[in-house]
């Protein structure tokens, strides 16, 4: 009986060391969790379980070097923005950021106020509150938050107005130089 008893235990403490190994560390979850991220950008759920998980690491993740050239580029092209499309280029930039790391807050700040100033206020909002979940204690990003959705109150009807706009002038952007030949049959 005591041979038994020893066997059980000895089998037990086994398994639970075989499970601990085989076991993902953090590190190889936050890894593979990107990678689905980056095959499927849009799934907010996981990109949140993602800016969750970073913070339990220690040392914190390294922070790509894709990542450091988006948000510099981002950054360039919003310096130089002078419209909404030039804010709509800067956001691309700092989307793309958030793709290589999407744990880094900053890059959820940076693209919300590229979004904010190119008047795509939901958006915006979205990114803003995502760069909150990376910087829970942020009175900042809380405040600039609440100023987007003021603006955003404010210019339901002037919105809708410059997304049109905006439609428009890429629809003759697209047709500049196009030739266009009239039949007409009587």
């Amino acid at each position: 009986m005591k041979t038994n008893g020893k066997l059980i235990i000895f089998i037990v403490a086994f398994l639970t060391l075989a499970a601990n190994a085989y076991a993902q560390n953090p590190r190889e979850e936050l890894k593979q969790l990107v990678e689905q991220l980056q095959q499927s950008p849009n799934d907010n759920v996981l990109r949140e379980k993602i800016i969750k998980l970073a913070p339990t690491l220690k040392p914190s993740p390294v922070l790509p070097t894709e990542a450091e050239r988006r948000m510099a580029r981002g950054a360039a092209a919003f310096k130089g923005a002078v419209s909404a499309a030039d804010y709509q280029d800067a956001a691309k930039e700092f989307e793309q950021a958030t793709l290589s790391a999407p744990w880094y807050g900053d890059a959820y700040f940076n693209l919300g106020v590229a979004q904010d100033k190119a008047a795509d206020y939901e958006a915006s909002l979205h990114n803003l509150n995502l760069a909150l979940l990376a910087s829970s204690e942020s009175k900042d990003i809380k405040a600039l938050i609440y100023e987007v959705e003021y603006r955003q109150e404010k210019a339901r009807p002037e919105a809708r107005a410059a997304k049109q706009k905006l439609m428009n002038e890429a629809l003759a952007r697209s047709l500049e130089g196009a030739v266009f030949t009239l039949q007409i049959r009587l």
